[in-house]
């Protein structure tokens, strides 16, 4: 006969302590699939794309967002460089969402800090399509580089240093296939255009 076992709690969960992990890193490199960088969003974006799924995973990616937030006025910023595809500046949330979510990533990419560039459809085939990683650096050692991947199941982090050269041969693949800093703006505020 079989018992049912309840669930157990899982003892350390990567999502909860990802803005943490954040909090204390110099440098985060991220690579979005189809959603605009968790750490860009504006809430109703986050409340749209999280409709139809774990209102969990919401107030995780609140958390994520409030963490940036903190570290983008203090006087240590966060340095960020996000790659996504043009397929992200898709309607979601419907069209005064999508183009205040645009808004958002023009202002933010004028930040000194902060590198935003698109891979545009004309790539085709990029490194990574289906796989989006968010990849925190340390200073001196103080901490192994970590990758962060949040898949529908679970996350995880990755931290054996051939696995973490893999993530930075990975990232830096999708920023040669990506457009400039000027003209991933440029790609950005003609989808506001057309929003």
């Amino acid at each position: 006969m079989r018992t049912l076992q309840r669930p157990q709690r899982a003892i350390f969960d990567p999502a909860e302590d990802f803005p943490l992990l954040m909090a204390d890193a110099p440098q985060l490199r991220t690579f979005a699939v189809d959603t605009v960088p968790a750490i860009f969003q504006l809430v109703e974006y986050t409340t749209a794309t999280m409709q139809r799924d774990d209102p969990t995973k919401a107030a995780q990616l609140s958390r994520v967002r409030e963490t940036w937030a903190t570290r983008s006025n203090s006087d240590d910023p966060l340095a960020v460089e996000a790659v996504f595809p043009e397929a992200v500046c898709q309607v979601v949330g419907g069209r005064r969402v999508l183009k205040a979510q645009l808004l958002r990533l023009m202002e933010v990419s004028e930040l000194p800090e902060v590198s935003v560039r698109v891979v545009p459809h004309s790539a085709a085939v990029y490194p990574a399509m289906s796989c989006p990683f968010t990849w925190l650096s340390f200073p001196h050692r103080q901490h192994n580089d970590v990758a962060y991947a949040q898949m529908f199941l679970r996350s995880e982090y990755v931290e054996p240093h051939a696995e973490i050269e893999l993530v930075a041969e990975r990232f830096s693949a999708l920023r040669a296939l990506s457009l400039d800093e000027g003209a991933s703006l440029e790609l950005i505020a003609e989808a506001v255009t057309r929003v």
